[in-house]
């Protein structure tokens, strides 16, 4: 179970790298990323409950 948890923080590490990070080399900080996901999916979400 250890073994995959690193597996998985060693993973998000990359994808953290790979994105940019916060450095302000043209990537996002991943909590900007994050934070419009959860109000795009959010939005769409009351958008159709609103429709139907």
């Amino acid at each position: 179970m250890n073994c995959t948890f690193q597996k998985n923080n060693a993973d998000a590490k990359r994808f953290i790298d790979a994105s940019g990070g916060d450095s302000g080399n043209g990537g996002f900080p991943i909590w900007i990323v994050a934070v419009v996901s959860i109000a795009a999916v959010g939005g769409v979400f009351f958008f159709v409950q609103k429709n139907v």
